[in-house]
């Protein structure tokens, strides 16, 4: 049994995100993947999945499948949740002084965000936020032997990489000792998506309540698009010359 529930698993777990025992994916390009934005200031999200076991019973093997629920990250970028945080209309509102009010820089001082970079996909642990533009924030390159800004070293290193908001200052992401070891433009910073948050609220309970206790008829059709959606994707169970059929109905006690 535990072979067969491995071969039903294998084509999820290359194409999803699993959590626990749950998959989710976080594409929604599968028809049974839903979720729900838990509104500004939050980087993650109430997403919708499944689970799936196999189990034998008087008729032979079966596969028992439900939904799950997980809050997770959502990818979203830095400087977009900044913007969302201090309630902006958009990043493009955002200023210098934003970052010079002292309410602000204790705010993200506190977080120690993981966050990734465009240019290189590397993880960086965020300490803080400068509080000078990366235009103005002048270190000497060895490499080439001046005195030269953040902005003018990433528009060197990686040309690919446009910088649009030079004139707001950069994440700190070197150590505790020496936060300014690392600054890096808040324009290439990113949230990765998926990955299991300690966000809790009573607001992220009532809605996991709400979403996951769906009335009988709400319930099966989300049933249903889960069963569609796996028997759609059966490539390693079919080399092995399995296939599931449509779900079968059983009396209820």
């Amino acid at each position: 049994m535990s072979v067969l529930d491995i071969i039903m698993r294998h084509d999820a777990f290359l194409q999803y995100r699993q959590v626990g025992d749950a998959f989710f994916d976080l594409t929604r390009r599968a028809i049974w993947a839903d979720s729900k934005s838990l509104g500004p200031g939050s980087l993650s999200a109430l997403c919708f999945g499944y689970r799936q076991s196999i189990v034998m019973t008087d008729r032979g093997p079966m596969m028992q499948q439900d939904r799950a629920g997980a809050v997770l990250t959502e990818e979203k970028d830095l400087i977009d949740f900044i913007a969302d945080t201090l309630r902006k209309r958009s990043k493009r509102d955002l200023t210098i002084a934003d970052f010079n009010d002292t309410r602000n820089t204790a705010l993200f001082a506190k977080k120690k965000w993981k966050v990734l970079v465009k240019h290189n996909k590397c993880q960086y642990t965020m300490v803080g936020i400068d509080n000078t533009p990366i235009s103005k924030r002048m270190f000497e390159d060895k490499e080439i032997g001046q005195t030269i800004s953040i902005a003018d070293y990433f528009k060197r290193k990686y040309p690919k990489s446009t910088l649009e908001y030079a004139h707001l200052p950069g994440v700190l992401a070197g150590t505790k000792a020496e936060p300014m070891r690392v600054i890096l433009p808040l324009e290439l910073c990113f949230f990765s998506a998926g990955n299991p948050t300690n966000e809790r609220s009573p607001k992220i309970s009532e809605m996991m309540i709400r979403e996951m206790c769906l009335k009988p008829p709400q319930r099966f059709a989300a049933l249903d698009k889960i069963s569609r959606g796996t028997r759609e994707n059966l490539a390693c169970a079919n080399t092995f010359g399995l296939e599931l059929q449509e779900p079968s109905p059983a009396n209820a006690r």
